[in-house]
């Protein structure tokens, strides 16, 4: 149940999917609540964010980075 969760790892919704496949060949019945809303196209930058409490960097263009030149 990820309801209640902000975010999950892409890797460990990989496991998750991996034992519902290995669960159905043991005639056990996973249901899985709230993962679409929860995984990250961005974990890396999202673990850097909330967790480093780091601030979001977004560029738009290399203009910016050589300001002068």
């Amino acid at each position: 149940d990820a309801r209640n969760s902000l975010r999950i790892h892409p890797d460990v919704v990989e496991i998750v999917e991996q034992f519902q496949i290995n669960a159905a060949t043991r005639d056990i019945t996973v249901e899985c609540l709230g993962f679409d809303a929860t995984v990250s196209e961005t974990p890396v930058q999202d673990f850097d964010q909330h967790v480093l409490n780091k601030p979001k960097v977004k560029v738009t263009g290399v203009k910016k980075l050589f300001k002068g030149k």
